[in-house]
């Protein structure tokens, strides 16, 4: 199984890589997670074509999960 996430900031990307890689003992290869980001104080996660962008990406990572 291979997790895919999309997250908003890069802080929320820490976290997960942080916390989910240890306290579940992901191996990084089994977990991706992808970050929006902001830009001029807009919330680019809102954006449908960005976030398609990234399903497509973790599809073709192979990511059996996107969330």
């Amino acid at each position: 199984m291979k997790i895919g996430l999309i997250v908003e900031g890069d802080s929320d990307k820490a976290f997960f890589d942080d916390y989910f890689m240890e306290k579940f003992a992901f191996e990084k290869r089994n977990l991706l997670v992808l970050t929006s980001g902001k830009k001029k104080g807009h919330c680019k996660i809102e954006n449908k074509q960005i976030i398609h962008a990234h399903i497509e990406t973790l599809i073709d990572k192979k990511c059996t999960h996107i969330f």
